[in-house]
């Protein structure tokens, strides 16, 4: 029987977005993981007794602020330390940043890329932003769009990449009232979505009565 482990690693609590809702909390230390750091989680990691099969998410903050040394790094430091584990990466990015280096190794080292869109450009807009109050709907829908493009030449079923990208779509009081919209929005788009009610934790317990669910809806 198999044995499987999930890690969340968090390289970074920092962001180049501001979305409203962000979890991370105010307090949370900023600055990014070193070498050595890294070296040492990961060889900690790969001896937990039991474990056959260990899938890594790396999270943030904004992951993709680590660039592809890092990323490079991590799956040289995880090949080293394997020891007949399998291994699965994973990335949770706002795909803000996804430079064409590190899109292509992602890819090339079979991550599994999620990212986050609220539904269409000017319902998504309304949560995730710039600190400048930009929207981050077009640079997002970008990134997206190019990983489709990038697997569609790979996929042996001639799809559309679908299956390398998903979505996870904040619930908030921005979004709930046109639910079927967006739900549209992802059908319409072939995109797999996971729906995650807000969290009441960081950025968006400035402003819970603008953001909480309602009761009903």
């Amino acid at each position: 029987m198999h044995s499987s482990l999930t890690v969340i690693i968090k390289p970074t609590n920092e962001c180049n977005l501001s979305c409203k809702y962000c979890c991370v909390e105010k307090t949370a230390e900023r600055g990014r993981m070193t070498s050595a750091t890294l070296e040492k989680a990961t060889q900690q990691i790969m001896t937990l007794p039991g474990r056959d099969r260990i899938r890594w998410i790396w999270h943030g903050g904004e992951p993709a602020l680590m660039g592809v040394d890092f990323f490079e790094e991590a799956v040289k430091l995880q090949s080293r330390y394997q020891n007949r584990h399998l291994l699965r990466n994973g990335i949770q990015t706002n795909a803000t940043l996804l430079s064409e280096s590190l899109l292509e190794f992602l890819l090339d080292n079979h991550f599994v890329i999620t990212s986050s869109i609220d539904g269409p450009e000017e319902i998504n807009n309304l949560t995730r932003t710039y600190p400048d109050g930009r929207g981050a709907f077009k640079d997002a829908w970008r990134a997206i769009e190019r990983i489709r493009e990038k697997t569609k030449e790979t996929s042996i079923d001639g799809s559309n990449g679908a299956s390398r990208i998903g979505i996870i779509c904040v619930l908030s009081r921005k979004n709930i009232a046109k639910i079927d919209q967006v739900y549209q929005f992802f059908r319409e788009n072939n995109l797999s979505v996971k729906m995650n009610p807000l969290i009441p934790a960081g950025k968006a317990v400035d402003d819970l009565t603008g953001l909480s669910l309602p009761d009903t809806f």
